[in-house]
């Protein structure tokens, strides 16, 4: 079991716990989310960036020079079923992974605003982002539908997306 904290991670074994920090490859000391990808590697998303750990050493990926994106508090995980990986972040957007290299999306593509808190794919493979701004943003591949108050959404923040069993959607608000 794997716990994101303030001062690092935190992994719990029968024999107890073993925490990683910045001193092990760490990309900051603040776990804001994380995700097992398919290969079995996790990430981590920190107020500095984001760190893949694959049971023995950390790469890590700073934000202005791998993300493409200013200032890195990466506040959310997501491996769509192509593969990729998506990062989004508390204030500057998000950033799109192939396993080669990032691509930044900010407001400037399309996207309903840069204060990212979750994601989600849909069962048609539709990407949802929730704001802090209380938008959600449905991205087809393509572009960007944005929905807000005037759609029915009735909170400041979307802090999680689900997707239940007819197919609705559902928002955290």
């Amino acid at each position: 079991m794997w716990f994101g904290t303030r001062n690092g991670v935190s992994r719990y074994d029968d024999t107890g716990f073993t925490t990683y920090t910045v001193e092990d490859g760490l990309a900051g000391y603040r776990v804001m989310c994380m995700l097992e990808d398919r290969q079995g590697d996790l990430w981590f998303g920190t107020e500095r960036g984001i760190s893949r750990y694959d049971g023995h050493t950390f790469e890590t990926f700073a934000p202005e020079t791998d993300l493409g994106l200013e200032g890195g508090q990466v506040s959310t995980i997501l491996q769509d079923r192509s593969g990729h990986l998506w990062f989004g972040t508390r204030y500057n957007g998000m950033s799109r992974y192939d396993g080669q290299s990032f691509t930044p999306i900010t407001t400037q593509d399309g996207l309903g605003h840069n204060a990212l808190r979750s994601m989600l794919e849909d069962r048609q493979g539709h990407l949802w982002f929730g704001t802090d701004a209380g938008l959600v943003s449905r991205y087809d591949g393509k572009t960007f539908q944005t929905l807000m108050r005037g759609d029915g959404l009735t909170g400041d923040s979307v802090r999680a997306i689900h997707q239940d069993d007819e197919g609705c959607m559902c928002f955290d608000l």
